[in-house]
């Protein structure tokens, strides 16, 4: 990849005051970005201009590491994340909560602690990183920004900007500068989550409520740019058949089924991401390696409703984990590596399909749950381009056709090629209204006019 970088901003000072930061988050593609990476990508950004932020893409891979056993008994997950005891707190105080969190600790994860991300960072971006090696008391937080910006790596659950707040412990990485005196929040983190979307900003905080958020404290860290820096050649490490069977017999056999395909959700979206970011910086990629970040995506959503309903004790649905094994091996075959000259299979020809002849009725009942949920009637058949429709959205609009006709979607139609048209939605209750009994069916006349928004 071609790299085009010029410097913008000053890393000491200069750039702590009177930096656009707004501009600097526009400038970027958030999604692509864990939290952590992405406030490093601002900084990429500003002090090394252009599509420099994108090297944090330069390596993905799938290399899982032996993980934490449950207790009691020696069974041993794989896991690219370290085991327990050498985690962060935040990580070692989720795994002794009694929720679902809990239950899911000794699955594989490919999710990184943030001193893994900045060591990456470190030579991606061509960044020296200060600090990290301790917590530091969230009433000394601010005096560390005096400087220039800093990361500040802390506990999600009670950062009130963020989704997670009040619901799940887990690192999370914002910046803070010191911007004339005032202190000022920037984070660039871009996510759905079950509990609403998380959004780029940058906003003004008061020392005293900056302390309130960081009851635990915070590692601090300080990264400067290094004044000469190549942008990295890109790398794609595979993994062999056996390290991807093993992980998806894992999630398969784990007898926490909740928590295993809860856990799922977030692994399926940061593979998914990784890739897209990994693409991005190579910039060379054709049609297959798009139907290939295209299947990930889909595979994301068909995650995260299979999750959803086995939360809600309904069935779990037959074939994601036969998809996951396959997606992770095509990974190999798109990027890079010993099958580099293998075709891509692409997913389903569902997309194809000529959807006619579906009762009116049940149709209203699909527009009405449509417009129920996202707020607005649909003008088209097509959803995935409505404002707000998301996997997350589409699993709402299932369970309120579900509630409102009293039946059950079958399992294998909540894939993504029949959620996001009002015709696949269609048929599918269409399929489970002839295969429910008629004394189960929802009484009255289906409500259309219903617009609230859930």
């Amino acid at each position: 990849m071609t790299i085009t970088h010029a410097s913008t901003g000053e890393p000491g000072g200069a750039l702590a005051g009177g930096v656009p930061w707004a501009r600097a988050l526009a400038a970027l593609d958030a999604s692509l970005f864990d939290c952590v990476q992405v406030n490093l990508a601002v900084l990429a950004h500003l002090w090394r201009g252009g599509d420099a932020h994108l090297a944090l893409g330069a390596r993905a891979g799938f290399r899982p590491v032996a993980g934490l056993p449950p207790t009691p008994g020696p069974h041993v997950l794989p896991t690219i994340e370290r085991p327990a005891r050498d985690l962060p707190t935040i990580e070692r105080a989720a795994c002794d909560l009694p929720t679902i969190e809990r239950a899911a600790c000794d699955l594989p994860t490919i999710e990184r602690p943030a001193r893994d991300l900045l060591r990456e960072a470190e030579e991606s971006l061509g960044f020296t990183m200060t600090g990290d090696d301790e917590q530091v008391p969230g009433d000394t937080v601010a005096r560390h920004a005096a400087g220039g910006p800093v990361l500040l790596i802390a506990d999600a659950f009670f950062l009130p900007w963020v989704p997670y707040a009040g619901h799940r412990h887990m690192e999370h990485g914002f910046l803070l500068a010191d911007t004339g005196g005032t202190l000022t929040v920037v984070d660039g983190y871009h996510n759905e989550t079950p509990w609403g979307p998380a959004r780029p900003l940058a906003r003004p905080i008061a020392p005293d409520a900056l302390a309130a958020v960081l009851p635990g404290g915070a590692r601090v860290v300080r990264p400067r740019p290094d004044d000469t820096w190549t942008p990295p050649v890109a790398r794609f490490d595979a993994a062999g058949a056996a390290v991807i069977d093993a992980y998806v017999d894992a999630y398969r056999d784990h007898p926490h089924r909740a928590a295993a395909l809860d856990r799922l959700t977030l692994e399926t979206w940061l593979l998914s991401r990784s890739r897209r970011l990994h693409a991005a910086y190579r910039t060379a990629g054709g049609e297959a390696e798009a139907a290939h970040l295209r299947d990930w995506a889909a595979l994301c959503e068909r995650t995260f409703l299979a999750a959803r309903r086995v939360q809600q004790g309904r069935p779990e649905p037959d074939g994601l984990f036969d998809r996951l094994r396959d997606v992770l091996a095509a990974d190999t075959r798109v990027f890079g590596g010993t099958n580099a000259d293998v075709q891509l299979v692409g997913g389903t020809d569902v997309d194809a399909q000529v959807f006619g002849g579906t009762d009116v009725n049940v149709r209203a009942a699909v527009v009405s749950a449509v417009t129920g949920v996202l707020g607005t009637p649909p003008a088209t058949d097509t959803l995935t381009g409505l404002p707000g429709f998301s996997s997350f959205r589409a699993a709402e609009i299932v369970e309120r056709l579900e509630a409102d006709l009293g039946v059950e979607l079958d399992p294998d139609d909540l894939v993504p090629e029949t959620l996001h048209s009002i015709e696949g939605l269609a048929r599918a209750t269409r399929r489970a209204r002839d295969d429910t009994p008629a004394s189960a069916h929802a009484t009255g006349t289906t409500d259309t006019t219903r617009t609230e928004t859930l």
